[in-house]
């Protein structure tokens, strides 16, 4: 392409851009500012951070122990994603936590990835 058709085409470009900002300053100008809103503004709190447990535990109040643990987890076998829901712990601590059991012999695992169940043994 030839460097003065070029230079043709922004130029033509530039003076619709140009046309285009004046009615819209025109249209600005007509109807003057816009209307603010009256209703009142809230505030919003600063949010303050959470100190998180040490055993993953949120702040819901149930503690992630080993004993809660337990009297979660059923014969029947409960997935760790309930367990999690319950006491509010983090997945890592959740697992951690039913691992140490499992080396106790508390409970056991069945299952693979997302299918996995934790049984109580009844020891």
């Amino acid at each position: 392409m030839d460097i003065k058709a070029t230079i043709g085409q922004l130029t033509a470009e530039r003076d619709k851009l140009d046309k285009a900002i004046q009615a819209l300053q025109s249209l600005e100008d007509a109807s003057g500012p816009a209307p603010r809103a009256t209703s009142s503004r809230t505030t919003r709190r600063r949010r303050t951070r959470r100190t998180a447990a040490t055993n993953g535990a949120t702040a819901r109040g149930k503690s992630l122990t080993p004993e809660n643990v337990v009297r979660l987890v059923t014969t029947d076998g409960v997935p760790a994603s309930e367990i999690r829901e319950q006491t509010g712990g983090s997945a890592d601590a959740v697992l951690r936590v039913l691992k140490q059991l499992e080396s106790d012999g508390a409970v056991k695992r069945t299952g693979a990835r997302r299918s996995t169940k934790w049984h109580l043994t009844g020891k």
